[in-house]
């Protein structure tokens, strides 16, 4: 028994130097661990290691003792105040049998070196051999922002097997993305982890920082999943993993499987050297517009875990080509609230599911024309859906009802409308595809304040630039109808009606008819109603609507109170509508209601 105890001691006394948790949180470096080597060229400022080295070209480090090198993982955070180079970079020691980062001779030894030409780099993970440096793996470019700096978090595994798989958030966070992995499994052992900062630009002394290191045992129990699938063309996919597979497996054509007819791909290819991607040719060609699904089966990662069968379809869509009028300008705010943001919706009035990416708006009328991108990626419009197109979707939510958020595309960099006129076109490369023309003027006359109201367009079978085609939103509807249908589209076959929903109203909050709904249907837009609710005598009770502007169709509720908030009484009502536009168009409606209670 003392012999077991003694067994399980050192067993926890080797876990215990064998991992590494240091986010310097205590303000020191040389204990809890000790970190050795330059340590007068560093600091900890606010909880962050900080480099503080001579003001010239120098070579500083920092190594602490571990002995975790397989079925493990490492995390870490680098900040640089400067977009490194090939002469200005950090190294990430994750193994290293040498406590001297600086010497070269007998070392082996992993490292993450971040430096190169270019402003979008990413890190190359390094085997070290004395003097020999053999980059194993090049991790593809990633975009920062800004890229006169880094701040970056990285998290790395390696299984016992030397199977290295690299993970990177270069917004600083933990949303961590698949960068690639490699298997190579030289050196099995070490003895030490460290940061190595290499110089040549005097002002670089102070401006590399590092925090939130961790090492600790790891063993891959996440089964994969299919990341994505991108159509290339109508017989080509791209096809991305969340993790490496072996190659036997995800290049056998008989583990991917399409419906719809396309059946069974003819050839799987390696897509780069990261073990993650594959790209499938098929014997069947995709079908424009029509929706596919791809289903990955009998694919298992390094571990031995089978793809996650929550994780193994992806939708597969080849979206139809974009022709003049295929997407229609529908709505423009211009004139915004205070706080609030541009934006314009568009309409897909075919039949076919077309991409938002392949197009391009811009301002005709402004001082800047430039045509800008709608998005970088695929935005997949389907047909009779609106979308809204924004700087600023959050806000857009905001101060108005979206009835479909989904359908919101933030624009990185959205043209400038002003409140007087614009013009909003859209492109797909150098052919307009629709434009739209406004100015103030437009707005319903009648309207006495028209900041935060939008322009709808009334028919999408007349261009939008005929006069009369775009009208103020009702009011009703809250100004502006992003994301769904026009307050104040045309239906010229319908008459004007005005019709209950039901007689008879109990508003008691039990769930069962506690509102009046009062449908409507006009055949003209623009309209203004006045709605009037009196008793059986004659008496006003609920002045429900004064001159607003309605949509074409719609509900207005009445809750049963009177104008002064209180619970009208149990008897027959009277809603008297008179509608008018300045067209001259006037419409009269009555009806009668019982408001209704229960019988204790």
């Amino acid at each position: 028994m003392r012999k077991t105890l003694l067994f399980l001691l050192l067993l926890c006394t080797k876990l215990t130097f064998a991992q590494l948790n240091d986010n310097f949180s205590d303000g020191d470096f040389t204990n809890n661990p000790a970190w050795g080597g330059g340590t007068t060229y560093f600091q900890v400022i606010d909880g962050v290691l900080t480099s503080n080295g001579p003001q010239a070209s120098s070579t500083l480090y920092l190594s602490t003792p571990n002995s975790l090198s397989g079925d493990a993982a490492w995390e870490f955070l680098v900040n640089l105040a400067f977009d490194p180079s090939t002469t200005n970079y950090p190294r990430i020691y994750l193994t290293s049998n040498q406590e001297d980062l600086s010497l070269t001779t007998g070392k082996q030894a992993y490292y993450l070196q971040l430096g190169a030409s270019g402003s979008a780099d990413n890190f190359s993970l390094v085997r070290q051999n004395g003097t020999t440096l053999t980059t194993i793996l090049s991790l593809p470019d990633k975009t920062r922002s800004p890229a006169s700096s880094v701040n970056v978090r990285v998290r790395v595994e390696r299984s016992a097997a030397g199977r290295w798989a690299i993970y990177t958030d270069f917004t600083g966070g933990r949303n961590f993305t698949y960068d690639g992995g490699i298997a190579d499994n030289t050196y099995t052992n070490t003895s030490y982890f460290g940061v190595y900062c290499r110089y040549s630009t005097a002002s670089r002394y102070n401006m590399f920082k590092f925090d939130d290191f961790k090492i600790e045992p790891y063993v891959d129990v996440t089964a994969p999943k299919l990341s994505n699938a991108t159509v290339i063309s109508s017989t080509s996919v791209q096809v991305n993993f969340s993790e490496p597979m072996p190659d036997a497996l995800i290049l056998d054509p008989t583990n991917y499987t399409f419906n719809n007819g396309i059946g069974t791909p003819s050839q799987v290819q390696l897509n780069g050297t990261s073990g993650n991607s594959v790209i499938l040719t098929l014997a069947n060609p995709i079908v424009a517009s029509v929706e596919s699904i791809l289903t990955v089966s009998n694919v298992t990662d390094y571990a031995g875990l089978v793809i996650d069968p929550n994780g193994n379809t992806a939708p597969i869509l080849l979206p139809g080509a974009i022709e003049p009028n295929d997407i229609l300008i529908s709505e423009v705010l211009f004139n915004i609230k205070t706080g609030g943001a541009d934006f314009v919706e568009v309409y897909n009035p075919t039949n076919k599911i077309l991409d938002l990416k392949e197009l391009t708006i811009s301002n005709p009328a402004a001082s800047s024309t430039t045509k800008r991108a709608i998005s970088t990626t695929s935005v997949f419009i389907r047909p009779k859906t609106y979308w809204v197109l924004t700087a600023n979707p959050d806000i857009i939510k905001q101060q108005y009802e979206v009835k479909n958020p989904s359908q919101m595309v933030q624009v990185a960099s959205m043209p400038a409308y002003n409140n007087e006129s614009g013009t909003v076109k859209l492109w797909k490369d150098d052919t307009a595809i629709d434009e739209l023309s406004y100015t103030e003027k437009m707005h319903h006359a009648l309207l006495k304040e028209v900041k935060g109201v939008s322009l709808e367009r009334v028919s999408f079978t007349k261009s939008a630039n005929e006069p009369g085609n775009l009208q103020s939103a009702a009011a009703v509807v809250g100004f502006a109808t992003p994301t769904y249908q026009n307050s104040q589209n045309e239906d010229t076959g319908v008459k004007n009606t005005m019709t209950l929903a039901s007689k008879t109203f109990s508003p008691d909050n039990d769930g069962f008819e506690d509102l009046l709904e009062i449908n409507y249907q006009f055949k003209e837009n623009g309209n203004l109603a006045t709605i009037n609710i009196y008793t059986d005598k004659g008496v006003l009770v609920r002045r429900l609507a004064r001159n607003v502007t309605m949509p074409t169709q719609g509900t207005i509720n009445w809750d049963g109170l009177n104008d002064g908030g209180q619970l009208c009484k149990v008897g027959l009502y009277v809603i008297k509508t008179e509608l008018f536009n300045l067209a001259g168009s006037t419409a009269h409606f009555k009806q009668t209601c019982v408001l209704a209670s229960k019988l204790n």
